[in-house]
């Protein structure tokens, strides 16, 4: 199995994205880093990016045999933030290690159905306007009588 590392730090430029919510990280703002052999090069590592948030609800996902960080010591870089950032990562550290906070709900697309209804709904409002409306609000009627 791959051994999973972390790291925290400032960015060093504003050209990083966060891996979750794919937005750039400004520079100077606290990143964490989750560290994974390279699938590119053998024996090397490659860094993912993330913002505070969106790393948390990450762990959350993650496998229960995965390294997740449990505690400040698995964060190197800890030290180098300032008192008030290292605070900050000592709460969401310990709001991710307690049982009875649930995770966050994991955000889904919107239902694929409304979007087909709504086709419909466009199809038999043009069907009514002009000639020949029987025949298409009946075609629509039939795509949907075999589901």
């Amino acid at each position: 199995m791959a051994e999973i590392s972390f790291s925290v730090e400032y960015a060093k430029t504003g050209r990083s994205s966060c891996k979750q919510s794919k937005e750039k990280i400004p520079k100077g703002d606290m990143r964490i880093a989750k560290i994974t052999p390279s699938p590119f090069n053998e024996g090397e590592y490659m860094s993912s990016w993330y913002a505070v948030d969106p790393f948390f609800e990450m762990q959350y996902r993650m496998r229960k045999t995965s390294n997740k960080v449990e505690s400040e010591d698995d964060l190197p870089g800890f030290d180098d933030l300032t008192p008030e950032d290292q605070d900050t990562l000592r709460q969401k550290i310990a709001d991710f290690m307690n049982p009875d906070i649930k995770p966050p709900p994991k955000k889904r697309a919107a239902p694929k159905k409304a979007k087909a209804e709504d086709d419909e709904g466009g199809a038999a409002a043009d069907g009514g306007s002009g000639s020949g409306s029987g025949s298409g609000s009946g075609a629509a009627e039939e795509s949907e009588s075999p589901k």
